[in-house]
C-alpha cells in the first residue's frame, strides 16, 4: 500500500481478525470488520475500491455481480483457490471452472489466469483511474 491507500477487510472471525491487526505496522489506515462476507458486500453497495482481494466464497462464488460492481473503473478483481485441492468437495469443480468462464467472458472485465500457486486470477476494469 502506497502512504494514501486505506485497507477495508473482512472476516467472519473475530480471532482472525485480531491476528491480522496485529500484523500490520499502521492499522489507522485499515478498518477491520468481523461480518459475514455476503452482507458486507450488500452493506457496502455503491462503494467503489481500487483492489478487490476475494479469497472465500462472498464475492467470489456468491454475490459476485454485487462485488464487482463495488471494482473502480481501472481497478483490480483477484482471486486465488482456482487449480484443483485435495480438500475440495464434491462438485466444487464444476463451480470453479463456472467462475473461470464467467470472468473470462465478462463484458467489463479483462482477465488472465495464472496456473501458479492455488491458481489465480487478476481481472482489470477497462477505464480511466479515477
Amino acid at each position: 500500500m502506497d502512504a494514501n491507500s486505506l485497507l477495508d477487510t473482512v472476516e467472519l472471525s473475530e480471532t482472525l481478525s485480531t491476528a491480522a491487526q496485529t500484523l500490520l505496522e499502521n492499522p489507522s489506515r485499515a478498518t477491520f470488520t468481523v461480518q459475514d462476507g455476503s452482507d458486507w458486500i450488500r452493506d457496502h453497495e455503491g462503494s467503489l475500491y481500487d483492489f478487490i482481494f476475494a479469497d472465500t466464497w462472498p464475492g467470489k462464488f456468491s454475490e459476485l455481480e454485487e462485488t464487482l460492481a463495488l471494482l473502480a473503473p481501472g481497478g483490480i478483481y483477484f482471486i486465488d483457490d482456482l487449480l484443483p485441492q485435495p480438500n475440495w468437495p464434491q462438485g466444487h469443480q464444476e463451480k470453479v471452472t463456472a467462475l473461470r468462464t464467467t470472468l473470462g467472458s465478462h463484458p467489463n472485465l479483462l482477465c488472465t489466469s495464472l496456473d501458479w500457486a492455488t491458481g489465480l486470477m487478476i481481472c482489470v476494469s477497462p477505464g480511466e483511474e479515477s
